[in-house]
């Protein structure tokens, strides 16, 4: 049974969660080899909840030690600017623990976090091709 079976059951049932966008467990935004705390998971939970009263679909936050890496949809990135939607989500980041936070202009995907370790292969693969070129 896979998702789209699952919203059309609910649907059919009509249950309040037919439609609600699919939630990735919190620790998929961190790093790689992070330390995930309570404390950090629930600042995660925290940030993302203030996001989505204010009015956005989609969300995720992304930790990124005292930053928070924030993902909307593209649709979405106007409103984020508009100077009182922007004052009032910086505050709610920083009231959940963040420092700094950033928009990523990419948008929100899944899996963005993996990123990161595809970049590192890309990096070590190129670090051993240089290695072989200057022995040869």
């Amino acid at each position: 049974m896979g998702k789209e079976d699952i919203r059309a059951l609910s649907r059919a049932m009509k249950l309040p969660t037919a439609d609600k966008p699919s939630m990735a467990c919190l620790a998929s935004r961190f790093p790689y080899g992070s330390m995930i705390t309570r404390k950090a998971l629930r600042a995660l939970d925290d940030a993302e909840e203030a996001l989505r009263r204010l009015g956005f679909s989609q969300v995720r936050v992304r930790c990124h030690g005292e930053v928070a890496r924030v993902e909307i949809p593209q649709q979405e990135m106007d409103r984020m600017v508009s100077p009182d939607i922007r004052r009032r989500a910086a505050a709610a980041l920083r009231k959940a623990g963040f420092s700094y936070a950033s928009l990523d202009l990419d948008g929100y995907r899944t899996g963005s976090m993996n990123a990161l370790i595809r970049r590192s292969r890309l990096v070590r693969r190129s670090c051993v091709a240089a290695g072989r070129q200057r022995k040869g």
